[in-house]
């Protein structure tokens, strides 16, 4: 119960400062995100095994779970998303390739290149995109895929920061 008790609270103090100003750099989120992944696959290994088994369980749990906090920890935060996705619409929009955008309350900043033009199964229209962010310490690209509804607007079917 205590161990539940400190899962909890931990998630409350990681996540608590999600919706103010706060500015981390991507390493800094996935540390965050790499300690509560640690907390809640080590709370979940525990519950596995018995004995001697819940110890490696557990170990094994917060392995896992700290390298899958790490890695989600250093996705596009929250704030920068509808940025992100704007520039996406755009440039897939637009006849040209590549719209770049910031956003200025994160410091992230990015490209987006539109790339092939093709046909999902359903028949609508689709392209893919090579993304690239600037984190405030690294500079990573991606690519996706996204397709325009019969309503006009473009739908994502996959992106690598989300």
């Amino acid at each position: 119960m205590k161990l539940a008790k400190a899962i909890v609270l931990s998630g409350l103090l990681v996540t608590g400062g999600c919706g103010s100003n706060l500015k981390l750099d991507s390493q800094t989120a996935g540390w965050i995100g790499a300690g509560a992944g640690m907390l809640v696959g080590g709370w979940a290994g525990g519950q596995l095994g018995g004995g001697s088994g819940a110890l490696i369980a557990t170990g094994l749990g917060a392995i896992a779970g700290g390298s899958i906090g790490y890695e989600a920890g250093r996705t596009l935060l929250v704030a920068d998303h509808d940025v992100y996705e704007r520039a996406i619409f755009n440039a897939l929009g637009k006849s040209q390739r590549q719209t770049s955008w910031q956003n200025a309350e994160t410091g992230t900043s990015g490209y987006v290149s539109t790339q092939q033009a093709y046909r999902d199964g359903g028949g609508r229209d689709c392209r893919t995109y090579r993304a690239t962010v600037a984190f405030n310490d690294e500079v990573i690209s991606g690519d996706g895929a996204a397709c325009l509804n019969n309503d006009g607007n473009w739908a994502l079917v996959a992106d690598a920061f989300q």
